[in-house]
């Protein structure tokens, strides 16, 4: 009896090392915490590793806050460009008429965060021989324009800016994130 119980362990821990074995690590990870763009869409890698934790469901939910927290990175930062993009076709008089441009711009960083609802978990992935749970998080692009699309705080001009001109400045801002991401870094002491 004893012996069988024995073998059934063996078997179950011969198991468990041969699905760990074949569980690849997914692509979106090979980069470790980042964010990225892809598809009309903004990307974030949450990553808790390196510390023993006995509770998985915290755990996840820390990865999944960093992963949300690279998008909300790169979906601030997409929603500047497109503002700078929309400031910088105005002429000198366009300029002038609209003297509520700081209110405006405001608004329109409300309606991002607004956006920012609409963040979902993609993915999770725990590894356990590194100790590290991973989280896949994404944002469309469509939710930012659904949201200047209905609000009625933002200029029309403003809104249609955005409606014909979010997909350029998201081609050209993904453009300089893989730009950016692929740079060497400088170390401090390095001339530039």
């Amino acid at each position: 009896m004893k012996r069988a119980v024995t073998k059934q362990i063996q078997l179950g821990l011969a198991f468990f090392v041969l699905l760990s074995c074949t569980h690849a690590t997914p692509d979106w990870l090979a980069n470790g915490t980042h964010a990225y763009l892809d598809k009309r869409a903004f990307y974030g890698v949450g990553t808790l590793s390196g510390i023993k934790v006995k509770n998985k469901v915290l755990a996840d939910m820390t990865a999944e806050s960093l992963a949300k927290g690279e998008v909300t990175r790169l979906f601030e930062a997409y929603s500047l460009a497109l503002w700078q993009d929309y400031t910088a076709s105005l002429t000198d008089d366009e300029r002038a008429q609209v003297s509520e441009e700081d209110e405006m711009k405001r608004a329109f960083l409300t309606h991002v965060s607004m956006a920012l609802f609409e963040t979902v978990l993609k993915e999770r992935w725990t590894d356990p021989a590194k100790m590290a749970h991973h989280a896949l998080a994404v944002i469309k692009l469509k939710h930012l324009l659904r949201q200047v699309a209905s609000a009625e705080d933002l200029s029309p001009d403003f809104r249609q800016f955005v409606k014909r001109n979010a997909n350029d400045t998201f081609d050209r801002f993904k453009g300089l994130n893989e730009a950016n991401a692929h740079a060497p870094e400088k170390s401090e002491g390095s001339a530039p």
